[in-house]
């Protein structure tokens, strides 16, 4: 009589089950990673607020790549010109404050949409985190 028992081959298979979500969550924090990366490679810099606020946040299995500037949405997207509501906008150019009725359009500066397209390429990372599971 032949016996094959598969209590191990059971075993080896629970615990790839089990660390699963973690390898996933993990390999998709090393993408973003990357990500920020790139974002903070391709952003627009004046003071380096900006830049200082792209980061990676992790909340159980959910990573996400933000940029925390309050400014950043409209830095990646641009904005229409704007009108003063009062007598003038200000603002500071090199040191010197600045009066204006209105100003035109700001073109669009796009720094997270190329860093999101530049980890949708780099995805082998996450499967690296999987194959981790099999050692």
């Amino acid at each position: 009589m032949i016996t094959v028992d598969a209590k191990d081959a059971i075993a080896d298979l629970d615990r790839i089950i089990n660390g699963l979500d973690d390898a996933v969550a993990d390999g998709l924090e090393d993408l973003a990673k990357l990500g920020a990366m790139e974002a903070k490679r391709l952003v627009p810099r004046k003071s380096g607020a900006l830049e200082k606020s792209i980061d990676v946040e992790r909340t159980g299995p959910k990573v996400s790549l933000v940029a925390g500037a309050e400014y950043a949405h409209w830095v990646e997207h641009g904005r229409g010109p704007v009108v003063a509501k009062g007598k003038a906008l200000r603002f500071v150019i090199n040191g010197e404050t600045v009066f204006r009725r209105r100003v035109g359009p700001a073109a669009a500066r796009p720094f997270m949409a190329p860093a999101g397209e530049y980890m949708q390429k780099s995805v082998s990372v996450v499967a690296r985190s999987l194959r981790r599971l099999w050692r």
